[in-house]
């Protein structure tokens, strides 16, 4: 089933500015399944971009802020750009280009069969380092969760930090911490 509804962020990064084989295939198979992709990337060459540029928005951003601040860009993007952003029926797939993705249909039916996301966020994998947190490889959930002013206040908040341990302590960690203090269910 292809859904009108749902949207993919992917956060991009690759020190030379590429985009590697395996996420120029899950961009292309993606956009069969996805309303709109949007790629958020903090380093990329142009001649890169016409290897996506039919199947995705393409957003070029200043390198800080790691994958949070990219999703945040997307976000911002699709707000500005649905007739009804906080529809219920509007879901993100937040991704980064960090993972390896091999099996590409494989991995979008999986996470493309989730249901219920009434008041969830649903991560790929949890961490136990440090405290339990959902990690960063993957978070889904309805645009309707920025109804909520502290959802909504959350993501406005997420700065333009350099160091990897802030964000992993501020963003990756805090993002659970925050769902818990809302009563917003983690599912990985």
């Amino acid at each position: 089933m292809t859904s009108k509804e749902k949207y993919l962020v992917i956060a991009h990064y690759h020190r030379r500015g590429l985009i590697r084989s395996d996420i120029c295939n899950l961009i292309k198979i993606s956009n069969k399944l996805f309303k709109k992709i949007i790629f958020v990337s903090t380093n990329l060459k142009k001649t890169e971009e016409k290897k996506i540029d039919k199947f995705a928005k393409i957003i070029v951003r200043p390198n800080y802020g790691y994958d949070f601040y990219s999703w945040k860009t997307g976000i911002e993007f699709l707000k500005k750009n649905l007739k009804d952003p906080y529809n219920k029926k509007n879901i993100i797939h937040l991704i980064p280009s960090s993972l390896l993705y091999l099996k590409p249909v494989l991995f979008l039916k999986k996470i493309l069969s989730l249901k219920n996301f009434d008041n969830t966020v649903y991560g790929l994998a949890k961490s136990w380092e440090i405290c339990e947190h959902l990690q960063s490889d993957l978070f889904i959930f309805s645009l309707n969760l920025f109804k909520k002013k502290q959802f909504h206040n959350w993501w406005n908040k997420i700065k333009k930090f350099k160091t990897r341990q802030i964000i992993i302590y501020k963003y990756e960690i805090g993002f659970s911490q925050f769902l818990d203090s809302q009563k917003i269910k983690k599912l990985s």
